[in-house]
């Protein structure tokens, strides 16, 4: 049972009265719902809040869906229902209609998070019908991901094995490499928000939940791709196992015999199984979203080390004041393995789900205005400055010293203190993994520990001694961001965040367990930029790619919101035929972005 704000606030206006009844019907109809009858409903219920429910005549509709367990009374953290009704007031002072919706969806072992996925996109295609203005929907709170593979008919000319190191191997190492055609499916995106998006698209065609063996195959053309229809010299052909997942199929094709009675291999055309009618119309087909998707999951952010563990002297990581302190073992057989010993902490989590609407409050009243600026950092990719100074005329002029570094070279220890500057726009550009970005070593550990300290959130290794230490870290994740956090060496204002890492968004584990695993996105990278610097949006990709969200300045500049930049990136690439002509690997890499955060916001408050 979800519980209720006092009876005073309970009171809904007359003309809140259609509104109102109009989702609280569509969510008794969509609780319970059971796609696959296996008796385990994906969305077991949803609960319409009518204390947090603001309605403007013509305004857009922003739905919150909060994660049911988020709006009971706590043990212990912050109660988050304050917060959430002054979220929808700031999203109502901002032009919006806002809705908060408690959620409860399939938290069990099965392996179906894009199932769940699908049935609560059930539920907003419903909304959308009833409510056309809906146009931005937030998830709080710990929600199933869609995971896409993708098959895509590759032509590539570099050297290449095939049978590799199994009978009939051949080797093409020609200098330079040979023309080769690759069909092989992967695991492209595991956050995939584009599916839940997208509500005119057929994704429901394209989800297998148990395990599935797709085929590949790779067919070698040493005397060039002009010769393929004389059939390849070697082939190797096999299948890859999958779960849970939406296959995208651009990779299909025909294995027959030709005239001269070989073996002849013919790519065939992209079905875009998954778009609309009107997504089949642009030159560069793609799925587009209707609706702005953003997530607000504190979960991997907030982990604590395991109280539980308590070493030779009765200590545990955490003194009785919440500092990391040294931890001493009988053995290093007996010391546990850093990064290993975390576990979930609820009142963390609503704590740092707290600070979130706290300063978003605070950026939609103009706390921040002093703190207007933009920094960019990375070792490479160039900067975001130039894009932000043509599109925000008050920020045109040259950013002040200390808050622009791009080098390949450039040292954590610069990233940190770039962190600390005062900024409402920040770009980050940098190779890096689910778990953060890689920089160059910092020239003075202990310059690096006195920026991030005084007490550190990571532990070093040695022996049967673990440390509080970040000496030996090279990469912007938990051990920088939670310490930085934790010591309240940032600014108080929030950001948004061009986050083009790697992999940066990916939840690390979602290719083998539910969302619900406790390995599932443990120290996720982009989480930990949200909660712990201060983030209030963050846009950033969950594959390993080259690109960014075109448009990004211009579109933020225009007034629009950071839901808008996603939105609008797919709209870019739709409309890029030479995307479609001359890169089938690229023509729908706007499917790996997706926004943490509050896909309403904007760069200024309105």
């Amino acid at each position: 049972m979800v519980r209720l704000l006092p009876l005073l606030v309970l009171l809904v206006p007359p003309a809140l009265a259609d509104l109102s009844s109009d989702l609280d019907a569509l969510c008794a109809s969509h609780s319970g719902v059971d796609l696959n009858s296996d008796g385990a409903a994906e969305v077991e219920s949803l609960s319409l809040l009518p204390e947090l429910v603001r309605e403007s005549a013509d305004a857009p509709l922003a739905l919150v869906l909060v994660e049911e367990r988020l709006l009971q009374m706590p043990t212990e953290g912050p109660d988050l229902l304050p917060h959430l009704a002054t979220y929808v007031d700031d999203l109502a002072t901002e032009g919006w209609s806002a809705v908060c919706v408690g959620c409860s969806v399939y938290a069990g072992e099965n392996h179906q998070d894009g199932l769940t996925l699908l049935a609560l996109r059930e539920f907003l295609r419903g909304v959308a019908a009833s409510r056309p203005e809906l146009e931005a929907v937030m998830l709080v709170g710990a929600f199933p991901d869609a995971c896409i593979v993708r098959q895509v008919n590759w032509w590539k000319h570099e050297p290449i094995t095939l049978h590799a190191g199994q009978e009939g191997e051949r080797v093409y190492d020609a200098e330079g490499g040979i023309d080769f055609l690759r069909s092989y499916p992967e695991s492209v995106c595991f956050r995939a928000d584009i599916v839940l998006g997208d509500l005119d698209g057929h994704w429901e065609d394209l989800y297998h939940q148990e395990a599935v063996a797709l085929p590949y195959l790779i067919a070698a053309y040493p005397d060039g791709r002009e010769t393929s229809g004389f059939g390849p010299d070697a082939t190797e052909q096999g299948e890859l196992e999958f779960v849970d997942f939406f296959f995208v199929n651009d990779g299909e094709f025909r294995v027959h015999s030709g005239p001269n009675g070989r073996t002849i291999v013919s790519p065939l055309p992209s079905s875009h199984a998954e778009c609309s009618a009107d997504d089949l119309r642009l030159p560069n087909p793609v799925a587009r979203p209707e609706v702005l998707i953003g997530r607000l999951d504190a979960r991997h952010a907030s982990v604590i080390p395991d109280p539980t563990i308590v070493d030779r002297h009765g200590r545990h990581f955490l003194s009785p004041d919440g500092v990391p302190q040294v931890m001493e073992f009988e053995s290093e057989e007996e010391a546990p393995k850093p990064r290993a010993f975390y576990v979930p902490s609820e009142p963390t989590e609503r704590r740092m789900l707290a600070e979130w609407f706290e300063r978003r409050h605070g950026h939609s009243a103009g706390e921040y205005a002093d703190q207007r600026f933009a920094a960019s950092v990375g070792t490479g990719w160039g900067s975001a400055i130039p894009e932000v100074q043509a599109a925000f005329a008050d920020l045109s002029d040259d950013p002040p010293d200390g808050y622009e570094s791009v080098r390949e070279d450039v040292t954590l220890l610069e990233a940190v203190e770039i962190l600390k500057r005062p900024a409402v726009i920040r770009s980050m550009k940098a190779h890096g993994d689910p778990w953060g970005c890689t920089w160059s070593p910092a020239p003075d550990a202990d310059a690096l520990e006195a920026a991030c300290g005084p007490s550190i959130w990571n532990w070093r290794h040695e022996g049967s001694i673990l440390t509080p230490s970040v000496t030996d870290v090279d990469r912007l994740d938990f051990a920088i961001t939670r310490s930085l956090y934790e010591n309240g060496r940032l600014p108080s204002g929030g950001a948004v965040w061009l986050y083009t890492s790697c992999e940066g968004t990916l939840p690390a584990g979602a290719e083998s367990v539910p969302y619900t695993h406790p390995a599932y996105g443990h120290w996720q990278g982009a989480e930990c930029i949200l909660f712990h610097l201060r983030g209030l949006a963050l846009i950033g990709r969950s594959k390993v790619f080259y690109d960014e969200p075109r448009e990004m300045w211009s579109v933020l500049g225009a007034g629009g919101a950071m839901g808008d930049v996603w939105r609008n990136y797919f709209q870019v690439e739709g409309n890029d035929a030479g995307l479609f002509t001359d890169n089938d690997i690229g023509r729908k890499r706007a499917y790996f972005w997706n926004v943490l955060g509050d896909p309403t916001v904007r760069v200024a408050a309105e």
